[in-house]
């Protein structure tokens, strides 16, 4: 059997993080959209950061960031100050092109998918307000 050096073995861990993201994302999207929202972007980047997911729920424009969860949470923030101030500044960058594209000023929302290595995932609905990043 040939010897897989630690670069290897981390490439290919990487590799599986990524999948496994993604088909976390997917789950996430598939909830926007069985409840009647339209996912505007997946993996939206601009200057200030990544969005994993936009949707349109209704009027409101949604922000969800989407985290896959190996155990069950212990108390603490899914989403760290730093994230969330990253995601903050990702979110008004969107919706100052958005506004300059349509005219329209949304209400928004920011949403925290959660989901596990079953596949099973929960939405934590306005899990924190922009105004306070």
């Amino acid at each position: 059997m040939p010897m897989v050096s630690p670069m290897q073995r981390r490439a290919r861990r990487g590799k599986l993080n990524d999948i496994a993201g993604r088909m976390a994302e997917d789950w996430a999207a598939g909830h926007y959209e069985a409840g009647g929202a339209a996912v505007l972007a997946r993996r939206h980047r601009n200057g200030a950061g990544e969005i994993d997911i936009v949707a349109r729920d209704g009027r409101e424009i949604v922000f969800c960031e989407v985290k896959r969860v190996s155990r069950p949470l212990d108390g603490s923030p899914p989403v760290s100050k730093r994230q969330l101030a990253r995601l903050g500044a990702a979110a008004e960058a969107y919706l100052l092109t958005h506004r300059a594209e349509t005219g329209e000023e949304p209400p928004c929302r920011f949403d925290v998918a959660l989901v596990g290595r079953d596949g099973i995932g929960h939405i934590l609905r306005n899990a924190h307000s922009f105004d306070t990043v």
